[in-house]
Formats: C-alpha cells, sequence, structure tokens
C-alpha cells in the first residue's frame, strides 16, 4: 500500500481550491454598454446615439403623426 508524501498531499490541496474557487466565483458578467439608448418619456420615444449624442424623438399618442420628424422611423447606421 502507497503513503501519502506532503507533495502528494500540496497537489490535491491545490486541485481542490482551484476546483471550489472555479465553483464559487459567481461574480456577474461585466455589462457591455450598447451604443444606442432607447427610452419613453410622456408619450415620447426617444433614442440617443450614445457615441455621438444624437437624439431622436416624437410623440406617440393621438394625432401623433409628425411629418417634421419623419426619421425616427428610419435605420440609425452609424456614420
Amino acid at each position: 500500500m502507497k503513503q501519502f508524501s506532503i507533495r502528494d498531499l500540496l497537489f490535491l490541496f491545490v486541485i481542490v481550491a482551484l476546483a471550489l474557487g472555479w465553483w464559487f466565483d459567481r461574480r456577474p458578467a461585466p455589462v457591455v454598454p450598447s451604443r444606442f439608448a432607447i427610452t419613453s418619456v410622456n408619450n415620447h420615444g426617444l433614442v440617443l446615439d450614445t457615441a455621438t449624442g444624437q437624439v431622436w424623438s416624437q410623440h406617440f399618442g393621438p394625432n401623433s403623426s409628425d411629418p417634421t420628424r419623419p426619421d425616427i422611423h428610419q435605420p440609425k447606421v452609424p456614420k
């Protein structure tokens, strides 16, 4: 029957410590900021391009067709 040496015991301790460290590491994944922020406030829809600071907005409600701001429905292609 083989005897355990100090080296075997230390190797087993390192393996168990690594396994427990991996198992209990429950940090949340980092949140990657997106380029566009979309929100609504008091029947107004807002789209913010966080890279350039450009804002698109439109009123959504009764009689909400606004011919002066048709760009909110267009694709927001980065320039």
